[in-house]
């Protein structure tokens, strides 16, 4: 994995890389069956849907990127 920031990095550019890693996480969920929470009742179900949790995280971060 690339270095997200650099010690010379501002808040923002930090945050930014910290909102590209979530929201890249968020979309590699995709694929992912879930094994704990509401959404391990739905198994296969929930092929092909981002994880609301990983998303509402991406979204924090973005959130914060626009503020700075």
């Amino acid at each position: 994995m690339k270095q997200l920031a650099h010690g010379d990095s501002s808040p923002r550019e930090i945050i930014t890389a910290a909102y590209n890693a979530a929201e890249h996480g968020a979309e590699a969920t995709k694929g992912m069956k879930a094994k704990r929470g509401r959404s391990s009742y739905l198994q296969e179900r929930v092929l092909g849907h981002l994880d609301p949790g990983a998303k509402a995280i991406a979204l924090i971060f973005k959130a914060i990127a626009d503020k700075l």
